[in-house]
């Protein structure tokens, strides 16, 4: 049986998925992002927006892999006439979390704290 967790996230820091803890299976998440969300990343080009996001992370052992799916509507400037325009969004991403402190090249990888326990991923949301 899944999880689920439903938030409204103004700033970045909602999108936390606590791995300390997280039992083996699957585990769902939903947020609804706003302007305020962007507004927390330096230099965002998003002036407005209205996106329903949803995460499945499934546990295995050391690894989390997560799934994420945006959708919704994003307001920003035209390149061309600079007025505001509305683009729809539709877009997918997948990670794989993994405990343990060394880098990693692959950008499909994250690597966890094992002492934090937790992973957040509105930066992964941000460039999904």
């Amino acid at each position: 049986m899944r999880a689920q967790i439903y938030l409204r996230v103004g700033m970045n820091d909602g999108f936390i998925i606590p791995l300390n803890g997280l039992t083996t299976g699957q585990h769902e998440y939903r947020w609804k992002v706003g302007k305020e969300f962007f507004e927390s990343f330096e230099n965002s080009e998003i002036l407005d927006s209205e996106l329903n996001i949803s995460a499945v992370a499934e546990k295995s052992g050391r690894y989390l892999g997560i799934d994420c799916d945006v959708e919704g509507v994003v307001v920003v400037e035209c390149d061309r006439c600079l007025d505001e325009m509305t683009q729809d969004i539709e877009t997918d991403g997948s990670i794989v979390a993994k405990f343990g402190d060394e880098d990693s090249d692959n950008d499909d990888l994250v690597m966890v704290d094992e002492n934090e326990g937790i992973l957040n991923i509105a930066w992964l949301v941000y460039e999904f």
